[in-house]
């Protein structure tokens, strides 16, 4: 009797299981993607390694000057060379930009101890597919060259680890941890032709505290650039460049190497309605066109003959100038040189 009570009331206790069961779903589990027998899942990338000593061995002593002797480093239109669109840095110059592979501007992921850096807030206008686009970069220049003690260039695309702005690589510059002692470097580069020079100055200090357990080092760079003048050479300062044209060649006389401005340095001028006399006034727009318009122009000029009054005088204003009516072709000025 106890063994047929026992087999009851476990009976019992099975029965709603089972109904639990029966009526609950079963979900189907959807995995998307798909494993292909053979692909690589994992890879090497290639890195190149600049140690200190290969900086030391090039001898450069800016950020600018280091990228630039760098094989994967494009053209770099973050300086003062930069003519293709005139931006900001085509007048300041201590810009420098990474362009890894020459794939653009703003492309080239940059690290410092393996943190992002911040870009500049300078920016420029880059051609890219027929139209100018702004683009931004890490300040090259920033980065402590005497400090550096390897400088890492992945040297192909990593925007899957990265993002979108390591699209060409990624630079990474590594600083020197353990320096100590006191590094002062000094460089001065004269011209022959010119009454300037560049002074470029580094300085580098490091310690150790807590025991060794703590080192604090200071990088210091100091640059400074004299100018020049575009009017100190002659051919800077040239804005008819058809002088340096050879004589027999067909172009000698071609005007697209006048670079002239049409803008003269000598005024046009306009008379106001009350200064003019009658119609029957024989020195009516004698010195004037039909508009009341009239050109200044160097004493001596055949054009202060031109158009001159009856008796032949010159109307001369007693500075050094002449006026005679307009629409005689302006004076072309020069504005990189002294005319």
């Amino acid at each position: 009797m106890k063994i047929i009570l026992r087999l009851a009331l476990l009976s019992l206790l099975f029965i709603p299981v089972s109904i639990f069961a029966a009526d609950d779903e079963v979900e189907e589990v959807v995995v998307t993607g798909s494993q292909i027998k053979g692909a690589k899942i994992t890879g090497a990338l290639p890195v190149s390694i600049l140690s200190n000593d290969d900086i030391e061995a090039i001898g450069v002593d800016s950020g600018d000057d280091l990228i630039e002797n760098i094989v994967e480093q494009g053209q770099n239109y973050f300086t003062e060379a930069e003519d293709a669109s005139g931006g900001v840095n085509a007048s300041r110059g201590d810009m420098g930009a990474y362009n890894l592979r020459n794939l653009g501007v703003g492309n080239t992921l940059t690290l410092l101890n393996g943190r992002r850096l911040v870009s500049s807030p300078g920016y420029q206008t880059e051609l890219i597919g027929g139209d100018y686009v702004p683009t931004t970069s890490v300040n090259s220049n920033l980065i402590p060259v005497t400090g550096i003690d390897r400088l890492e260039i992945l040297r192909d695309g990593a925007s899957a680890i990265y993002g979108a702005d390591a699209v060409a690589g990624v630079i990474n510059n590594v600083l020197q941890t353990d320096y100590e002692g006191l590094t002062v470097r000094s460089r001065v580069v004269a011209y022959d032709h010119f009454e300037t020079e560049d002074t470029k100055t580094t300085l580098k200090w490091g310690s150790f505290f807590n025991d060794g357990a703590t080192n604090v080092s200071v990088f210091f760079d100091h640059y400074d650039r004299g100018n020049i003048n575009a009017q100190e050479d002659p051919r800077w300062g040239a804005g008819d460049h058809r002088p340096f044209v050879d004589d027999d060649s067909p172009w000698k006389t071609s005007t697209s190497f006048r670079n002239l401005s049409s803008h003269s340095l000598y005024g046009q001028f306009d008379m106001v309605t009350s200064s003019e006399h009658g119609s029957s006034n024989p020195l009516n727009h004698v010195f004037t066109d039909s508009n009341g318009e009239f050109e200044l122009f160097p004493i001596g000029d055949p054009r202060c003959n031109n158009r001159a009054s009856q008796d032949g005088a010159i109307f001369d204003t007693g500075y050094g100038t002449c006026i005679a009516q307009d629409g005689n072709g302006a004076i072309r000025s020069n504005f990189w040189g002294k005319t």
